[in-house]
């Protein structure tokens, strides 16, 4: 096991709220260094090129989650992912309530992650930027069941087959 490897594991059981990001200050790395390492066989990553295609392709699924995690906030917002476009460096998001500037050309890697949170099984597509840092991330939403919707859930593996299709291609 790498030094890497043992201070994520440490820093795992360390800290109190186990999100990739609390782990991965108090391991001293990236939170894409601890996404990779906890990484299933369900994840997988493509390159970071594709920001606008897996955007664009998340409009049509639905109510999704929205979520920003910085030192000091955690922001979950329940949306449909807007319409967007590039301009002026940034992909503009055109939706009311959810409007923003996303600096798209930062993104490194566009993580498809299969996880469990609180004992809750979880899918996300979580956006890193060029030094392993969690921009955002995009939380697939359940029924009343707490089930996936199955047509959010098609969506999502059909994306995360075509672009880590060609993230292996391109290897």
């Amino acid at each position: 096991m790498s030094d890497l490897a043992k201070r994520i594991d440490a820093a795992a059981e360390a800290v109190q709220i186990k999100t990739p990001e609390y782990i991965a200050k108090e391991a001293g790395c990236s939170a894409l260094d601890v996404v990779r390492h906890q990484a299933n066989e369900q994840t997988t990553f493509a390159d970071g090129a594709h920001f606008v295609e897996a955007m664009q392709d998340m409009r049509s699924w639905g109510e999704l989650m929205f979520l920003v995690h910085t030192p000091d906030v955690i922001l979950e917002v329940k949306t449909e992912m807007p319409d967007g476009a590039l301009g002026h460096g940034f992909y503009n998001l055109k939706g009311k309530p959810t409007g923003g500037h996303l600096k798209a050309g930062n993104c490194g890697t566009v993580g498809f992650i299969t996880s469990s949170f609180m004992g809750t099984p979880t899918k996300s597509v979580q956006f890193f930027n060029r030094e392993g840092g969690c921009m955002f991330k995009i939380y697939l939403s359940r029924d009343s069941e707490r089930n996936f919707l199955p047509e959010q859930l098609q969506a999502y593996e059909n994306l995360q087959a075509r672009l880590c299709e060609c993230a292996t291609a391109a290897e």
